[in-house]
């Protein structure tokens, strides 16, 4: 859910006929606002902060989906030209605007966790276990 009421949900599809994405939801109507034209990829992880709402594309992209106007803001999120093999989870630090991204690479080998700032550029990566899935934040 995002700050203007809105819930949204990540569909796959039948990956035949039936093409995924993405449906918008008024929380306090319960009534189906839009499906914005996108595809998602397998995974499904997505993150909500502030006004933007993030989720991976087929393409492996992570799009930046404008929550206030309800448009899609980049159809990749990241401007600095790292690539995401297999992106499987997706969080934003609400504090620092961070967008941590990680990947489960191959399903048996090690993933990465990517960090990057609010305007998409990495500052780092660490290699993480196998399949990484959540990210929890904790404030001290």
């Amino acid at each position: 859910a995002d700050a203007y009421g809105h819930v949204y949900v990540l569909s796959l599809g039948d990956f035949n006929n039936i093409l995924g994405g993405l449906t918008v939801i008024n929380d306090n109507t319960d009534v189906v606002l839009s499906k914005p034209a996108t595809t998602v990829g397998y995974n499904v992880p997505m993150a909500a902060q502030g006004d933007y709402v993030y989720y991976p594309t087929a393409d492996n992209k992570i799009a930046m989906f404008d929550a206030k106007t309800q448009t899609l803001a980049r159809a990749n999120f990241i401007t600095d030209g790292t690539t995401i093999t297999t992106p499987f989870g997706v969080a934003v630090d609400g504090t620092t605007g961070e967008v941590f991204i990680t990947d489960a690479t191959d399903y048996t080998s090690n993933g990465i966790l990517y960090a990057f700032d609010k305007t998409g550029k990495k500052e780092y990566q660490l290699t993480v276990g196998i399949c990484p899935g959540k990210i929890a934040f904790l404030n001290k």
